[in-house]
């Protein structure tokens, strides 16, 4: 290419996948943690509304919520929640290929810890209503 020249968005996007820590396996991540999601949500939706035939009630609820089941279903999908979101702002905020790579790093370890936070905040809440739930039965 002549000096001067500039190279077209296709090849500086190319050339900044070789230098950046994105790629093949950030892809398939974000994808398997999309189609797992949707199986939780699901999961989730079947076994809280549509496992038993009885109609909807406070006390049904809050006793399906009480099994090992249901709780370790719902700690699954809020990880994957958080994590396949905060893949996906890590994608488009690298996507305007503005950062340098210490800055990505950090952005890393940032949202790592956000998702930490989030999920350990997250489980407290379902432990709470969980407690609340359980004495109101």
């Amino acid at each position: 290419m002549p000096a001067g020249q500039d190279i077209g968005f296709r090849e500086q996007y190319l050339r900044s996948l070789k230098t950046r820590s994105v790629g093949r396996w950030e892809w398939i991540a974000l994808r398997l943690t999309g189609v797992f999601l949707v199986v939780f949500v699901l999961a989730h939706l079947w076994f809280l509304h549509y496992a038993k035939a009885n109609h909807l009630s406070f006390q049904d609820i809050s006793a399906r919520l009480q099994g090992r089941r249901f709780q370790m279903l719902d700690l699954g999908l809020l990880v994957l929640a958080f994590a396949h979101g905060l893949a996906g702002v890590r994608r488009v905020i690298l996507d305007f290929g503005v950062l340098s790579l210490g800055a990505e790093k950090a952005l890393r370890w940032v949202l790592f810890v956000i998702g930490g936070v989030g999920v350990f905040l997250g489980y407290r809440i379902f432990e709470a209503f969980l407690g609340a739930w359980g004495r109101a039965g």
